[in-house]
């Protein structure tokens, strides 16, 4: 089993040491009631993600880790550390304890405890609920300030105690590129005719080459082939009575020959 978030200490008042996450953690017995020797192992509990606007901060359940009956002998707390995008304890972060969950995002009461110093968010859970009738219990929590995580479905399975240990993290979701918009045809054309070379076969089969002199003009590029949208094109680019233009035809299809004129370089 992993190491817990906190030493829960089943002796006197429970202390809470936190530990710094590594990368996300979600204990598998808040995957589903489960008794052991007629003691509570696992409970039904889950979280829901916030939706951040990009380029602002929120608060991400990082870990979550559960103790069970054996372990918890006869404590029921929750234990809340809060941190920042470094890692760092966040002081003064506000956490909120609220139930019942069945009324989210209404509640009937709530509890909020500030972390400071060594002092993390620790919440007694009182309220009973019977695994066999409701899947989650009824505590919530969540950190408050900014857009947050919320962990939810905390409380005494049949009246058994057990306790659970819970990491939240600011993080910043970061502003989206804007998405240039696709390449049209002739942006296409106009990038692979200034990139072509200079060298020109006398290729008078080429049907691009027929259309260019039919046009009285001549070639100054070698044919090109290039993909767009799924077609295959070939273009070649000319000079034609003075002005600079690129031919192209969708491949194998020689009888339609089209043209762009290029713009004048800057």
């Amino acid at each position: 089993m992993p190491q817990s978030a906190y030493n829960l200490q089943t002796t006197g008042q429970a202390t809470l040491q936190p530990v710094r996450p590594i990368s996300e953690f979600w204990d598998e017995n808040f995957d589903g009631f489960r008794l052991v020797n007629n003691k509570v192992a696992a409970v039904k509990c889950g979280v829901l993600r916030t939706e951040a606007p990009p380029g602002t901060s929120y608060f991400r359940l990082m870990q979550a880790h559960f103790s069970g009956e054996v372990e918890s002998a006869g404590k029921h707390n929750y234990g809340i550390d809060v941190l920042d995008e470094s890692g760092r304890r966040l002081h003064g972060a506000r956490v909120q304890q609220g139930w019942p969950w069945g009324r989210w995002p209404e509640k009937d009461d709530s509890a909020i405890e500030v972390l400071f110093g060594s002092k993390l968010a620790e919440f007694g859970i009182y309220a009973n609920y019977d695994p066999n009738k409701v899947e989650y219990g009824p505590y919530w929590f969540r950190v408050q300030g900014l857009n947050s995580d919320v962990f939810y479905g905390a409380g005494l399975p049949g009246n058994r105690h057990v306790q659970g240990s819970l990491i939240f993290q600011r993080l910043r979701k970061e502003p989206e590129e804007p998405v240039p918009p696709p390449e049209t045809l002739q942006e296409a054309l106009y990038r692979l005719a200034n990139a072509s070379g200079v060298e020109v076969p006398y290729t008078p089969d080429f049907a691009l080459w027929k259309v260019i002199g039919l046009h009285g003009g001549f070639p100054t590029s070698p044919e090109f082939r290039f993909e767009h949208e799924g077609v295959e094109y070939v273009g070649q680019r000319a000079q034609v009575k003075g002005s600079d233009r690129v031919y192209y035809c969708v491949a194998e299809k020689w009888d339609v020959v089209n043209f762009h004129t290029l713009p004048p370089a800057a």
